[in-house]
């Protein structure tokens, strides 16, 4: 009875399964699929502290998009310790960003803006927002420097505020649901996979081995034997054939090749061609 899944265990893998997901969606800063989901019974399952920081970080990830700091100096300053203790940059961009904005407007309001940050700010940066000024009406600006007026900036702004994100509320540095796809993989992946296409391997589609390319192959003491023409599973019933070239294939696909070109096979891998009776029975040990 150990073995049986109760209405209640399923129920249970479902919520782990659903909370793993949110947290691989919070890591990534894909937000708005969670809050889509306020009225489902899965949204209900998080606790309160997860649903702020699911809607709060939702707010500054759409306040940043449409270039204001606002929301994300306010969080900034709610976790000003993290952030320190961190040496995060992440409020000083901030900063100096909203400070390039008012700087494409009027160069006084943002002498304004940036005199009430001096402290936040180190002399780098002050010699940055310096620089910029000077060169702020210049059509063709150095490169070091035009960097710093173009909407690029306001990109990396979103990717550091979910790295800072992730950090603060101290999420893995791996979400468990990829960490679990992983290792899934990695028990099926072979040293083949890479070179090979078989029909029936999951981790030969396009999709799986762009997930895979980074992991280790699995070494495997024994294995099951796929027919790299039809994918079928070799075994006592459709048993492995050698041709002359040593490539190994299945029965029944030679078989089918053999009926199709008048009692030929040909070898995929090598281009080569062959007479069936040349092929030669392999047993399984």
């Amino acid at each position: 009875m150990g073995n049986v899944i109760t209405k209640q265990s399923y129920k249970e893998r479902q919520l782990i399964i659903y909370q793993e997901k949110v947290m691989f969606l919070q890591q990534k800063g894909w937000l708005s699929p969670i809050i889509q989901k306020q009225n489902t019974s899965d949204y209900q399952n998080l606790t309160d502290v997860e649903k702020e920081i699911i809607i709060e970080a939702n707010s500054i990830l759409k306040d940043l998009k449409s270039k204001s700091v606002k929301l994300a100096l306010v969080w900034c300053k709610q976790n000003q310790s993290k952030l320190k203790q961190r040496q995060s940059t992440f409020q000083s961009n901030l900063v100096f960003q909203e400070y390039i904005e008012n700087l494409k407007e009027d160069q006084w309001k943002a002498l304004e803006y940036i005199r009430n940050f001096t402290n936040l700010l180190q002399q780098e940066w002050r010699e940055k927002a310096f620089g910029c000024m000077l060169l702020a009406k210049q059509t063709k600006k150095p490169s070091n420097y035009q960097i710093y007026f173009e909407d690029q900036q306001w990109e990396q702004l979103i990717r550091q505020f979910k790295i800072e994100l992730y950090e603060v509320y101290c999420y893995p540095m791996e979400s468990p649901l990829l960490g679990a796809i992983k290792c899934g993989i990695s028990t099926l992946k072979t040293q083949y996979c890479d070179q090979l296409k078989a029909i029936r391997c999951p981790i030969c589609t396009t999709e799986m081995q762009e997930l895979s390319k980074e992991l280790l192959t699995t070494q495997k003491l024994g294995s099951t034997w796929i027919c790299r023409i039809s994918g079928e599973l070799m075994d006592e019933n459709n048993p492995p054939m050698m041709l002359p070239n040593h490539q190994v294939y299945s029965q029944k696909a030679l078989q089918q090749m053999s009926d199709q070109m008048k009692e030929e096979v040909y070898c995929p891998i090598t281009k080569e061609k062959f007479k069936f009776n040349q092929c030669i029975r392999v047993y399984l040990t």
